[in-house]
């Protein structure tokens, strides 16, 4: 073996021949998969609920995580999601969501909250963590969306001081503390709560990720967001990332 953990026999070009590398389109979507020298070797296009329409391959290794990168099971011709099993040729899922009591309001045969450009479900529930990749002026900024007692979802964020008060301080710039309510994360995305121009109806959040979780750890998630938030502001340490992380 040589310093890299390679045998000395010619099989390290062979390792760099098992290295691909994925080019996603915008749902994640293994569209086109390239080897080291920048080759493709497969190329995917699909319908628009997830049915392959075009697969171009070469005769090396191909990739089993397709649409919305999940790994698509050739013996039924399904992708499977973790919770459940996804038929992209009857746009169909094979089981109910398995928190589908919890969402009344939401069919328990939907996706991401209704929202699949921008929601990313995890196992198929709850904690909402938003993300404003262009907030805080280009650094970016997160929050969390918690579920309450009665179904309904609330809005935690640290927002930091104003712009005079440096980067540390008494969270002058007004934190979401769970009073602002709504019906479902696609409520809030589409509210004037996440626009950052009245005009342009520009969204402060363009990303969100759905975790799974009870209705304890429900609880907890908000206890843990106000335990952050009762602290002054400081952008090295008790900031909008920690209070989603002490959230979680």
């Amino acid at each position: 073996m040589n310093a890299n953990g390679f045998p000395y026999n010619g099989k390290y070009d062979d390792y760099k021949k098992l290295q691909f590398y994925y080019h996603p389109d915008h749902l994640g979507s293994s569209s086109y998969i390239t080897n080291l020298d920048g080759e493709v070797t497969q190329h995917i296009e699909y319908v628009p609920f997830g049915e392959v329409f075009i697969e171009e391959r070469n005769n090396t290794w191909n990739t089993p995580y397709l649409f919305n990168a999940k790994e698509f099971d050739e013996e039924t011709g399904m992708y499977y999601y973790g919770a459940r099993y996804y038929e992209p040729r009857l746009s169909l899922w094979m089981s109910v969501d398995i928190f589908a009591e919890k969402y009344y309001n939401i069919s328990p045969y939907s996706f991401g909250a209704d929202n699949p450009l921008i929601s990313i479900d995890i196992n198929c529930d709850s904690l909402f963590v938003l993300t404003a990749p262009k907030g805080a002026g280009g650094y970016g900024h997160m929050a969390i969306l918690i579920q309450t007692k009665d179904k309904k979802w609330a809005l935690f964020s640290k927002n930091g001081t104003n712009d005079w008060s440096g980067i540390s301080g008494e969270n002058n710039r007004g934190d979401d503390r769970g009073t602002s309510i709504f019906n479902s994360p696609k409520e809030f995305l589409r509210s004037s709560k996440n626009s950052v121009d009245s005009k342009t109806k520009q969204p402060e959040y363009t990303e969100g990720y759905l975790i799974p979780a009870t209705t304890q750890q429900d609880e907890a998630a908000k206890r843990g967001a106000l335990e952050e938030l009762n602290k002054n502001y400081n952008v090295l340490g008790s900031n909008c990332t920690k209070t989603v992380q002490n959230a979680l």
